[in-house]
Protein backbone atom coordinates (compact mmCIF):
# COMPACT_ATOMS: atom_id res chain seq x y z
CA UNK A 1 0.00 0.00 0.00
CA UNK A 2 2.85 2.72 0.71
CA UNK A 3 4.20 1.87 -2.58
CA UNK A 4 1.28 2.87 -4.26
CA UNK A 5 0.65 5.84 -2.24
CA UNK A 6 4.69 6.96 -2.71
CA UNK A 7 3.99 6.80 -6.89
CA UNK A 8 0.79 8.32 -6.76
CA UNK A 9 2.22 11.41 -4.51
CA UNK A 10 4.49 12.13 -7.67
CA UNK A 11 1.06 13.45 -8.95
CA UNK A 12 0.70 16.07 -6.66
CA UNK A 13 -1.64 14.29 -3.94
CA UNK A 14 -1.19 14.32 -0.56
CA UNK A 15 -0.32 10.94 1.44
CA UNK A 16 -3.42 11.05 3.12
CA UNK A 17 -5.52 12.12 -0.39
CA UNK A 18 -3.60 8.60 -2.10
CA UNK A 19 -4.74 6.61 0.44
CA UNK A 20 -8.16 7.52 1.47
CA UNK A 21 -8.48 7.28 -2.93
CA UNK A 22 -6.79 3.40 -2.46
CA UNK A 23 -9.10 2.60 0.50
CA UNK A 24 -12.47 3.76 -1.12
CA UNK A 25 -11.20 1.91 -4.69
CA UNK A 26 -10.97 -1.34 -2.87
CA UNK A 27 -13.98 -0.76 -0.87
CA UNK A 28 -15.98 -0.49 -4.22
CA UNK A 29 -14.26 -3.51 -5.62
CA UNK A 30 -15.34 -5.67 -2.32
CA UNK A 31 -19.08 -6.34 -3.13
CA UNK A 32 -17.99 -7.70 -6.57
CA UNK A 33 -15.27 -9.70 -4.96
CA UNK A 34 -18.19 -11.56 -2.20
CA UNK A 35 -20.76 -11.65 -5.08
CA UNK A 36 -18.14 -13.67 -6.76
CA UNK A 37 -17.02 -15.43 -3.93
CA UNK A 38 -20.99 -16.57 -2.87
CA UNK A 39 -21.28 -17.41 -6.98
CA UNK A 40 -18.58 -19.97 -6.58
CA UNK A 41 -19.91 -21.41 -3.46
CA UNK A 42 -23.86 -21.09 -3.84
CA UNK A 43 -24.08 -20.64 -7.70
CA UNK A 44 -27.45 -19.03 -7.10
CA UNK A 45 -27.77 -15.40 -8.50
CA UNK A 46 -30.24 -14.26 -5.64
CA UNK A 47 -28.07 -15.22 -2.68
CA UNK A 48 -24.76 -13.72 -4.74
CA UNK A 49 -26.62 -10.49 -5.18
CA UNK A 50 -28.30 -10.20 -1.38
CA UNK A 51 -24.48 -11.06 0.06
CA UNK A 52 -23.01 -8.07 -2.47
CA UNK A 53 -25.86 -5.62 -1.09
CA UNK A 54 -25.16 -6.88 2.47
CA UNK A 55 -21.16 -6.10 1.82
CA UNK A 56 -21.96 -2.35 0.11
CA UNK A 57 -24.28 -1.69 3.01
CA UNK A 58 -22.50 -2.86 6.15
CA UNK A 59 -21.20 0.14 7.83
CA UNK A 60 -18.40 -1.59 9.61
CA UNK A 61 -17.27 -1.69 6.02
CA UNK A 62 -18.27 1.56 4.96
CA UNK A 63 -16.34 3.15 7.50
CA UNK A 64 -13.43 1.18 6.84
CA UNK A 65 -13.20 2.13 3.38
CA UNK A 66 -13.17 5.94 4.61
CA UNK A 67 -10.83 6.23 6.58
CA UNK A 68 -6.65 5.50 5.68
CA UNK A 69 -6.00 2.26 7.22
CA UNK A 70 -4.84 -1.21 6.07
CA UNK A 71 -7.74 -2.92 6.83
CA UNK A 72 -9.06 -2.49 3.84
CA UNK A 73 -6.19 -4.29 1.76
CA UNK A 74 -6.24 -7.07 4.17
CA UNK A 75 -10.14 -7.85 3.50
CA UNK A 76 -9.85 -7.49 -0.11
CA UNK A 77 -6.50 -9.92 -0.30
CA UNK A 78 -8.30 -12.60 2.27
CA UNK A 79 -11.18 -12.66 -0.20
CA UNK A 80 -9.22 -13.02 -3.23
CA UNK A 81 -7.15 -15.77 -1.39
CA UNK A 82 -10.40 -16.86 -0.68
CA UNK A 83 -12.15 -16.62 -4.00
CA UNK A 84 -9.38 -18.47 -5.22
CA UNK A 85 -8.78 -21.14 -3.06
CA UNK A 86 -12.80 -22.28 -3.54
CA UNK A 87 -12.11 -22.24 -7.45
CA UNK A 88 -9.06 -24.40 -7.05
CA UNK A 89 -10.97 -26.72 -4.82
CA UNK A 90 -13.78 -27.02 -7.12
CA UNK A 91 -11.60 -27.68 -9.96
CA UNK A 92 -9.23 -29.93 -8.51
CA UNK A 93 -6.33 -27.90 -10.11
CA UNK A 94 -4.25 -25.88 -8.26
CA UNK A 95 -1.22 -25.60 -10.46
CA UNK A 96 -2.38 -22.11 -11.40
CA UNK A 97 -2.85 -20.93 -8.21
CA UNK A 98 0.32 -21.65 -7.03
Amino acid sequence: MLYVVKNLMVFGLSAETTGLALNILLGGLLPLLMYCIAKEITNSREISLITAVLAAVHPSLIKLSTEVQREMVYLVLCGLFLYFFIRALQEQKTVFYL
